[in-house]
């Protein structure tokens, strides 16, 4: 259908709230990660977005935050990276969201350190986002 209307997909919108989960869910999560990278990869479409979590009940330092999504970046990537895709992280302005600047995003994917992980630009989450850790 694509292909018939002279489109093209850019990105598959989202594996929500990939940080700060319990194993139950990191294995839904895994498992949507390769679900949407292969059907990505199958229609020719080049990203899949991925959305931090939440900021947890009792808060969060930086540095918690920077590592716990630079280890599940890095696992999504390898997973999204046998499909040929790549993954785009978006930060959210909302005042729970554990990644609410794009400063913080970028030190996040840069640390990442893989070929295909990148970054959303939503315009709408430059306003509203600020660091407000707890801790």
């Amino acid at each position: 259908m694509f292909a018939e209307n002279g489109i093209k997909p850019l990105s598959i919108n989202s594996i929500e709230h990939i940080t700060f989960r319990d194993d139950a869910a990191y294995v839904q999560i895994r498992a949507e990660c390769e679900e949407l990278s292969a059907i990505a990869e199958a229609i020719g479409c080049p990203y899949v977005v991925v959305v931090p979590g939440k900021i947890p009940p009792g808060g969060l330092s930086s540095y918690e935050v920077i590592e716990d999504s630079v280890q599940v970046l890095r696992e999504l990537a390898s997973i999204a990276e046998r499909h040929g895709v790549a993954l785009a992280f978006e930060f959210l302005g909302q005042k729970d969201c554990s990644v609410q600047t794009l400063e913080l995003a970028d030190e996040i994917v840069s640390k990442v350190n893989r070929r295909n992980i990148g970054l959303v630009i939503d315009s709408f989450h430059f306003p509203c986002g600020r660091i407000d850790y707890q801790r």
